[in-house]
């Protein structure tokens, strides 16, 4: 996993990311990378269900999610956001790890700055997406 930070940080400015694993069968999702300010982070696996916040809303619609601005009441109102950082982050991209049409976890960027990324980086955070799905299979971990 940490091979999958050090490519995206090569592709991307992010001043916070997160690659969220999600356990269909316990509705448990855990977050083996969580970095922040530089630094890597532990953070705590939580039910989804209980508190859904922005990885929810990517896990449950099987969807992106591009938020410019992830401080707008709108968005608090509407996806209470999870977590508690250092920094003041505005933009959130969260991008859908799936194999065979199952969601098995989220990958984040976030930003300081509002509306950070384009449609074109967008498309390729979900091309890497993809292949960290590839990787996060049991197959490929045996491999």
């Amino acid at each position: 996993m940490r091979a999958l930070q050090t490519e995206i940080f090569k592709l991307i400015e992010v001043d916070a990311l997160f690659v969220a694993i999600y356990h269909e069968g316990t509705d448990i999702v855990d977050f083996p990378i969580f970095f922040e300010e530089n630094n890597f982070h532990s953070y705590p696996s939580r039910q989804l269900s209980e508190k859904p916040g922005l990885t929810g809303a990517v896990i449950y619609s099987g969807r992106p999610l591009y938020i410019p601005d992830i401080t707008a009441t709108v968005v608090v109102d509407q996806y209470a956001p999870v977590g508690t950082n250092n920094l003041a982050l505005h933009t959130f991209l969260g991008i859908p790890m799936k194999i065979h049409g199952r969601i098995t976890g989220v990958i984040s960027m976030q930003s300081t700055k509002v509306d950070a990324y384009s449609m074109d980086q967008i498309q390729l955070m979900e091309n890497v997406a993809v292949q960290a799905a590839i990787w996060n299979t049991p197959a490929m971990k045996l491999a």
